[in-house]
């Protein structure tokens, strides 16, 4: 139910604010947001450990896909999720 909630949250914020990575850790709690403008120390409030989940839509998504060519992914355009070793990934190497 939680992951329901956080996956319901993700579309209404960006729905709202536009394209953003969003990181969130289920297990402790925390979460936060990180725009290609930001330095992304922003993301160190998350951490590794436990269930983590990325989210990330527009220059966010494609600085992801430039920065780490290699990474699973998504084609085309629109929202892109990733889940466990993945997002803990983009994290430690953003």
């Amino acid at each position: 139910m939680k992951r329901l909630i956080f996956v319901v949250g993700l579309a209404a914020f960006s729905a709202q604010a536009g394209a953003a990575l969003i990181c969130s850790n289920y297990t402790d709690g925390t979460a936060a947001t990180w725009y290609t403008s930001y330095d992304p120390s922003v993301l160190d409030v998350v951490d590794t450990n436990g269930d983590v989940a990325c989210y990330a839509d527009g220059p966010e998504l494609t600085f992801i896909r430039q920065k780490f060519p290699n990474m699973r992914n998504r084609i085309g355009s629109g929202p892109v999720y990733w889940r466990g070793d993945d997002a803990a990934f983009i994290l430690e190497n953003l």
